[in-house]
């Protein structure tokens, strides 16, 4: 058995430092093809996905957001503040969302501006990361989200951001 563990644990090993070695920090894989990212519809707490299909862009495309981050506390997340991440998500948490989809909410919102700019992966990621956190939510809470000021903030932002990485795929 610990044999077999060992086996398990130096492929996962591998696979992980392939995935690592595969992207550089220009843009590019290994093979000198450009890594891109594909950004689909946003959900909203109302569960309605938006319209608009998919997208897709190099990943290091560079993306800006009108109209800013939707808040203070929204765009102190984005800027990797630890005290306003905490805050948010006790905002959150207090407003009746479950710790989990509070987390994926926040880490949505910091997502965007990973390495210090918004570009078309962060944004693909954070999307992901909102989508996954509302699909976890019931109705009520749903509810709950788009009346708390830190959910709606959230929203705002996200949907900004992805109509951003929109234009930008267009460019």
């Amino acid at each position: 058995m610990k044999k077999l563990l060992n086996i398990v644990a130096a492929a996962a090993v591998m696979i992980s430092a392939t995935a690592a070695m595969a992207q550089t920090g220009n843009g590019s894989d290994v093979t000198g093809g450009t890594v891109t990212s594909t950004i689909g519809g946003l959900y909203s707490p109302s569960g309605h996905e938006s319209r608009g299909g998919t997208f897709t862009a190099p990943s290091s495309t560079p993306v800006t957001i009108r109209g800013g981050g939707g808040s203070a506390a929204a765009s102190g997340v984005m800027n990797g503040t630890p005290g306003a991440a905490a805050a948010f998500t006790g905002g959150l948490t207090n407003a009746g969302i479950p710790l989990a989809a509070a987390q994926g909410i926040t880490n949505a919102l910091s997502t965007l501006e990973a390495g210090g700019s918004v570009t078309f992966g962060n944004v693909a990621n954070a999307v992901n990361s909102w989508n996954a956190a509302v699909a976890s939510l019931t109705v009520p809470q749903l509810r709950v989200l788009m009346r708390s000021p830190e959910g709606r903030a959230a929203f705002r932002t996200l949907g900004r951001a992805r109509s951003g990485a929109i234009r930008a795929s267009r460019s």
